[in-house]
């Protein structure tokens, strides 16, 4: 069953499309996201009964029951049964297509500091939550855009809050390294020092953050840096000096190279056409 919600505001988080299935054994069950649109929706998808694959560029992980997936149409990676695999039980799951302003950012967030996949076997709420939330969007429901919007907000906050409680028991000191790193993008960081304080070398922290998020740290801190300075450029009254601070860069000639490299202007150049 798709569902469509009508007369939304686009820039509120809603669902687009939302639906229950059940696959029985044998039948052919394998999506390619590359190709699929709309591109950057968002998909959260629940296993209720039997498994599924799921495969991206660098990983491939199992989705049991009580398990949620998330991945996003358009880029790079699959699901479902893998060909010459042959399930003996029906899989049956319930899916949400979600889209709004910034969601996108909270998704990659969420997948590269956690996981595409998500155990929730220890936490039914939110599967409980999912399941609300198909009910809503049903066309019969006339659910008000702002009150989807609202659950769709609360229910990325609890998987972010359940995620990272659960990880707090878990997590490897070099893990908790990378996390700070993510969560703290603009801070002037020193790999050398933020290695030494976990136990580990700088090159082996370079090569486990690597591993997670697929870009080398300096790398990922250039990105982030240049994007927010890009923003700030066009949409602040800060001087290029203050935003070159606030955004952790010690060297004014370096935050100048790094804007003419993504930009080929200038930061004043880049301000002003």
């Amino acid at each position: 069953m798709n569902n469509p919600q009508t007369n939304l505001t686009p820039t509120l988080w809603h669902a687009q499309y939302a639906g229950l299935e059940a696959i029985p054994p044998g039948h052919p069950y394998w999506f390619e996201n590359q190709d699929r649109t709309p591109t950057r929706s968002i998909v959260l998808q629940t296993s209720l009964q039997g498994s599924i694959t799921y495969q991206d560029q660098q990983q491939t992980l199992i989705a049991p029951p009580n398990h949620l997936l998330i991945f996003v149409y358009g880029e790079p990676s699959a699901y479902g049964h893998p060909h010459l695999t042959h399930p003996s039980q029906t899989y049956q799951n319930l899916w949400l297509n979600l889209d709004g302003a910034g969601l996108i950012d909270h998704i990659n967030l969420f997948r590269s500091r956690f996981s595409p996949v998500i155990d929730l076997s220890h936490n039914t709420a939110i599967i409980d939550h999912i399941q609300q939330i198909y009910r809503m969007v049903s066309p019969h429901k006339r659910t008000p855009p702002t009150t989807t919007a609202s659950h769709i907000y609360k229910l990325i906050n609890n998987l972010f809050v359940f995620s990272e409680s659960r990880r707090n028991t878990t997590q490897s000191p070099v893990d908790r390294a990378v996390d700070q790193i993510i969560n703290q993008p603009t801070y002037p960081w020193s790999l050398k020092t933020l290695a030494a304080s976990v136990g580990c070398s700088r090159e082996h922290l370079t090569r486990h953050f690597t591993q997670r998020i697929g870009i080398p740290p300096a790398q990922y801190l250039q990105n982030i840096r240049t994007e927010r300075a890009r923003q700030l450029l066009k949409h602040s009254n800060l001087s290029i000096n203050e935003i070159a601070q606030t955004l952790g860069y010690t060297s004014m000639h370096t935050f100048a190279r790094q804007i003419k490299s993504q930009t080929g202007l200038s930061p004043t150049n880049y301000r002003n056409q």
